[in-house]
């Protein structure tokens, strides 16, 4: 989240906050905005993606079920985060945000993880959030 960057960096905007872990070594960082979906920064890109509009019952689980999805897609595709294409990278948080956004239509942490199908029903099924 954009706390949790700012906490680690000392930055208060993402971009600085991003590149600043970019400085550092970091191949990809990733940040979760809630609604707004979420901010990826490698060297020489920046990606935005939307969330998706589900009715949020309790977001308790959301995080981990995006960064669980988007760390199984990364090693599925047996590529490094910065061998990834923006294609790629853009459908992997794509994919990621559809599972917080799934795991956030559910109560609880583990009985709210979404399974792969529910992942991509909802990429299917249900529109995006643009706020």
């Amino acid at each position: 989240s954009g706390e949790e960057l700012e906490l680690l960096t000392g930055k208060e905007s993402l971009e600085e906050g991003a590149w600043a872990l970019l400085e550092q070594g970091v191949s990809l960082a990733v940040v979760t905005l809630g609604a707004r979906g979420c901010k990826a920064f490698a060297p020489g890109l920046s990606l935005e993606k939307p969330t998706y509009d589900t009715k949020v019952k309790d977001t308790t689980g959301s995080g981990d079920s995006f960064f669980g999805a988007l760390l199984a897609r990364i090693i599925q595709s047996g590529k490094r985060p910065e061998q990834l294409s923006p294609e790629e990278l853009g459908d992997f948080l794509d994919f990621a945000n559809a599972a917080g956004s799934t795991c956030a239509t559910k109560t609880g942490a583990i009985p709210a993880l979404p399974t792969t199908q529910e992942i991509e029903a909802c990429r299917r099924n249900v529109p995006l959030l643009h706020v």
